[in-house]
């Protein structure tokens, strides 16, 4: 996001001025929150690692509150509320990371939507702990079908080679940032490229955690 997009978005939404969910005008807490939306969220944290992921983070659990944020951001162009769903995640201290990769979009899938919803995250994610974003780490070449509908096996089918990578991701850490996870399948293909070319360690956080793959 450039620094006049932020300008614009500053002076649109001002910080704090009104709750991130609901858009009460109401005092917001330091993600963005009124009270009363504050105490609907529900914390996930640290899951483990899994497939070709080494750990996986999710900030909080894809409630029909937080659904309903999800899909103005997502679909209703609220690129704004990036920092919020950025706010939300706390990396574990433990972590070492060398670069940052936003979850890729097939060409055709990001000029359908405009923006690689992902990528805002990152980029407000790596302004917090000084991180490097690099969204070259990996590319995405196969246009799948929507995860929406389809179960875990079929997710998983899916999404089978979809990612490609190259030798520069060598020896490196590097972290995958995603809006939601679900049953994994989208981010551990991704780490899989990375592996395939070298990748030392590939961690996954995300803002929200649900039971179905992330629709990207």
């Amino acid at each position: 996001m450039s620094r006049l997009t932020e300008t614009i978005l500053d002076a649109i939404y001002p910080p704090n001025l009104a709750c991130a969910i609901c858009g009460s005008e109401a005092h917001a807490d330091i993600h963005g929150l009124c009270a009363e939306c504050a105490a609907l969220i529900q914390p996930a944290g640290i899951i483990g690692g899994s497939g070709f992921i080494d750990n996986i983070y999710c900030a909080v659990h894809y409630t029909e509150h937080i659904a309903a944020a999800v899909h103005n951001y997502k679909y209703n162009d609220a690129r704004y509320l990036c920092r919020f769903f950025a706010s939300l995640i706390e990396l574990p201290k433990d972590w070492q990371i060398d670069a940052v990769l936003p979850m890729p979009l097939h060409p055709n899938k990001l000029k359908k939507r405009g923006y690689n919803q992902s990528a805002l995250i990152a980029r407000e994610l790596c302004k917090k702990y000084g991180l490097t974003l690099d969204e070259s780490l990996a590319v995405r070449i196969k246009d799948t079908k929507s995860q929406r509908e389809l179960d875990r096996s079929q997710r998983a089918e899916n999404m089978k080679n979809a990612f490609s990578s190259d030798d520069s991701v060598k020896d490196k850490r590097i972290l995958i940032i995603d809006d939601v996870f679900t049953t994994g399948a989208t981010m551990n293909e991704c780490a899989k490229a990375l592996k395939s070319k070298g990748a030392a360690h590939v961690y996954a956080a995300s803002a929200c955690m649900a039971g179905g793959d992330s629709a990207q």
